[in-house]
């Protein structure tokens, strides 16, 4: 059964018949690229679905009917959908007794990955943590709303911390219940795919099969000794006294900050497009396009904090949604994002099946990051830019604490998470993940002064998303800032050649192994030996000239 022109799926209905049949086919070497041309068509329209679903849901997160929209998409669409690509992968892996073209053999493999993860009984423990993140969601909105009205205009950094602080401490309770219930039915998810801990099931359901569990965890200490003093010297040269306060965590030291002066978003868009465009003519067109209905960059009550992307692959086209603040961290944050939408479209221009496009996380965040760096230099006004050459090297200073300020944090995350899913009792406590949140501060984040605020925190993990929704997903920032910054120091090199290198290997999708993939980008894979030295070294020169 073909897939017809004007093809336009609205419910499940739609696609099952051609979904079936597909399992109805005899694989054969002579039908193998039909077959999965067409299932790969009909997965772009459930994909392209979702990404309108999503687009709607984050654009204004507090309409009822929007969120009601999205979970019957999960449930009449999503689901079922799931539970027959298994089946179609299975069949393909019983019935593929042939030797795959090179193709297809990173896809494959992650087909193999998948069916190993995948258990339909696990479906609606799927279903009951999303209902869990939709709680945790709402009331972190709810706590935002309540900020930002009991939060004076004028007031200092360490006051609007301090209401902020307050109102968390009033859902602490519920946040503790909603993730305690999180952590159980996780637990269960691996059990019942036959894992022994869900750090395990996790590391197969996204695939990580070129490191171990063992040698994450042993690439932060490395990467937190290396970094500290780095980053101790940056913030002496900024203030005497090098320990941050807690207020002072989350931002660059206020001399590396500077407000925008845009007045509109749209003055905004427009700017940004141009700098786009002088970076790579194709992406600026890519980025005009996104304006119209896929680029959200207002701060609006309703709409999901943060920033992402995502892509449409029937319309051919990423969407990047941005909470904007008026202030560098928009430039930084619109790049980063962008450099996701230029992966995505890359990919799906030039690989033909939607699975090739499957981009190990890793390299997702080295695309994002790295294009913060190589898209830098055109945002000054010898370039086209808009910003006065003569803030340069304050921009530059504020794009480098980024890796200063993130590494650290993210190997606090990353070990508190193997901890939690790998050697935490199984009725741990909140008590329990608060006593350790506060140890590993004390180890990665010695610069940080909690005193008085020891409490505040013991709980700070609450505050972070990604504990909720995203288990496992931190240490992807850490290896692809490893990655970045050498793409960086071959841009100060040769910029038009470290970007040509660049777009290429984006262009491959997923078909190459990860670490094939940083050796494509022309970088070396992070975990190798002396890679973290070399790159920490680095980072030191480049900041104290």
């Amino acid at each position: 059964m073909h897939i017809p022109v004007n093809f336009d799926p609205k419910s499940w209905q739609d696609f099952e018949p051609h979904y079936q049949a597909l399992l109805r086919v005899t694989l054969t070497p002579a039908n193998l690229s039909e077959w999965l041309r067409r299932g790969s068509q009909l997965e772009k329209y459930v994909w392209e679905i979702h990404a309108g679903c999503k687009r709607a849901r984050s654009w204004n997160f507090e309409d009822e009917s929007v969120r009601q929209s999205y979970q019957r998409f999960i449930d009449e669409i999503f689901v079922p959908f799931q539970e027959i690509s298994h089946a179609l992968q299975t069949k393909l892996l019983h019935e593929m007794t042939w030797e795959a073209d090179a193709e297809y053999v990173e896809m494959i493999r992650r087909f193999q990955q998948a069916v190993d993860a995948y258990q339909v009984k696990n479906v609606p423990l799927e279903r009951d943590i999303a209902e869990l993140m939709d709680r945790y969601l709402l009331i972190t909105r709810s706590i935002e709303h309540r900020c930002e009205e009991a939060t004076p205009q004028q007031c200092s950094k360490e006051e609007r911390w301090r209401i902020h602080q307050t109102y968390w401490h009033q859902e602490r309770d519920k946040i503790d219940e909603i993730f305690l219930a999180m952590l159980s039915k996780r637990r269960q998810l691996a059990r019942q795919a036959g894992f022994p801990s869900y750090t395990l099931y996790r590391w197969k359901q996204l695939s990580r099969s070129d490191y171990t569990p063992a040698e994450a965890l042993a690439f932060h200490q490395t990467l937190a000794a290396s970094i500290s003093p780095v980053k101790t010297a940056l913030q002496q040269s900024y203030a005497q006294d090098h320990q941050q306060r807690p207020w002072e965590v989350g931002q660059a030291p206020r001399e590396l900050m500077s407000p925008l002066s845009f007045q509109r978003n749209a003055d905004f868009e427009a700017a940004m497009a141009q700098v786009f465009s002088h970076l790579d003519s194709e992406m600026g067109t890519m980025f005009e396009r996104m304006r119209v209905g896929f680029l959200d960059l207002d701060a609006r009550s309703g709409k999901l904090p943060g920033s992402e992307e995502w892509f449409f692959p029937i319309s051919g086209l990423p969407c990047v949604r941005v909470f904007s603040n008026g202030t560098d961290e928009d430039v930084q944050l619109l790049m980063h994002e962008c450099g996701h939408a230029w992966h995505d479209f890359l990919s799906f221009a030039h690989q033909e099946l939607t699975w090739q496009c499957d981009v190990p996380g890793e390299f997702q965040e080295f695309a994002a990051i790295s294009m913060t760096y190589l898209a830098t230099p055109f945002l000054f006004q010898d370039q086209g830019g808009f910003y006065p050459v003569s803030e340069r090297a304050r921009f530059q200073a504020f794009l480098l604490y980024e890796p200063l300020r993130w590494l650290p944090y993210i190997a606090r995350f990353d070990v508190f998470e193997h901890w939690l899913y790998t050697e935490a009792p199984e009725a741990v406590s909140a008590a329990q993940l608060d006593a350790k949140w506060m140890e590993l501060s004390q180890q990665f984040e010695p610069d940080v002064n909690w005193s008085k605020y020891e409490y505040e925190c013991a709980h700070g993990w609450q505050q972070d998303g990604r504990i909720f929704g995203q288990p496992f997903y931190m240490l992807e920032y850490a290896l692809a800032h490893m990655g970045a910054l050498q793409l960086y120091q071959n841009a100060c090199i040769d910029h038009r050649a470290a970007w040509q290198v660049y777009r290429e290997a984006l262009a491959l999708g997923g078909t190459r192994r990860l670490p094939d993939l940083f050796q494509a980008a022309g970088v070396d894979f992070p975990l190798l030996p002396g890679v973290v030295k070399s790159v920490t070294d680095f980072l030191a020169a480049t900041l104290e000239n």
